[in-house]
């Protein structure tokens, strides 16, 4: 399988922007299961531990179908192993972020940037997504 087309797009801009795009998509259902649990009952924390494993499951399902074109479950507990390693940065970002002064809002918008490209590198590998293909000069 290949990443997903978007002919206008240079081939080295598709995947990344497809990421962000299904990043957002992949936000919503989290928010959604999130707030479902809540609504079902569930403390605050057991809904997160809820979003986490099913955001996991739904995340590796469309990383792997809509961005980088990958099949099969076997790559599944190496992905789920890189979503670990991606929320460990990402509170240890956040918390040195606050230390230096920083609200949560501002330390988590700050932090951003930067887990946005060590998750894409992270479930990339995990996902075993080949690089994209450069842009060939007409000859």
């Amino acid at each position: 399988m290949t990443t997903p087309r978007a002919p206008h797009l240079p081939p080295r801009l598709r995947r990344p922007l497809a990421f962000l795009a299904v990043g957002l998509l992949n936000t919503a259902v989290g928010y959604a299961i999130f707030a479902a649990a809540l609504a079902a009952g569930a403390p605050p924390r057991r809904a997160v531990a809820v979003q986490f494993l099913l955001g996991v499951l739904w995340n590796f399902a469309t990383h792997r179908s809509l961005v980088f074109g990958t099949g099969g479950l076997a790559r599944l507990p190496l992905y789920a192993a890189g979503y670990l390693l991606i929320y460990g940065v990402n509170i240890a970002a956040l918390e040195a972020l606050m230390r230096a002064g920083f609200g949560p809002l501002a330390a988590q918008a700050l932090a951003m940037p930067g887990i946005v490209v060590l998750s894409y590198v992270i479930v990339a590998r995990a996902l075993g997504a080949a690089p994209p293909q450069r842009e060939r000069a007409a000859t």
